[in-house]
């Protein structure tokens, strides 16, 4: 699934990550340009499900909110968060494949699976699990109005989170 930037948003992450402004405008070439186009093509997307759908996210995809302890770690928790809620975005957009998003208001119900009997509290992955949703399952974290996070069993063998989600009648 392509996330829509423009040339503009390209050219200013890339002069945000050090390249010079001359060789970010360069990067914006022709033949980059024809690769652009050809991700702008978005496939048809099916209709919403009609009913409930689970989606099953691994471990490494859940990040606490819970984390920041100070200006150096927060950096070090900001990167964190992010390449995890971009791998649990990746995981639910393949299993939620070339549907259309739910539109309407949604319940998600929550079980998480942890590795072992660390304490945790499981509200904490909520943010992490909604912001990834969103764009896949929902268009927006705010349609979510109703939500359950359940501590489930440990699974050593296959840590994970469960996710319901169902749109709700109007």
């Amino acid at each position: 699934m392509s996330i829509g930037l423009t040339d503009e948003q390209i050219r200013r992450g890339l002069i945000a990550q050090g390249v010079p402004p001359e060789k970010a405008s360069r990067a914006l070439g022709s033949a980059f340009r024809a690769n652009r186009q050809l991700q702008k093509q978005e496939p048809t997307l099916a209709a919403a499900p009609s009913g409930p759908v689970t989606l099953v996210l691994p471990w490494s995809c859940l990040v606490s909110d819970n984390r920041h302890r100070g200006p150096v770690s927060s950096r070090a928790d900001a990167a964190a968060y992010k390449l995890a809620r971009t791998r649990a975005h990746a995981d639910a957009a393949e299993q939620w494949g070339p549907r259309a998003p739910f539109s309407g208001r949604i319940a998600l119900v929550a079980r998480i699976f942890p590795p072992n009997a660390q304490r945790r509290d499981v509200g904490n992955f909520a943010k992490c699990v909604k912001d990834a949703l969103s764009g896949v399952a929902y268009a927006d974290d705010v349609q979510v109005v109703d939500e359950r996070w359940i501590k489930a069993a440990i699974d050593v063998d296959r840590p994970r989170a469960e996710i319901l989600i169902e749109e709700l009648a109007p």
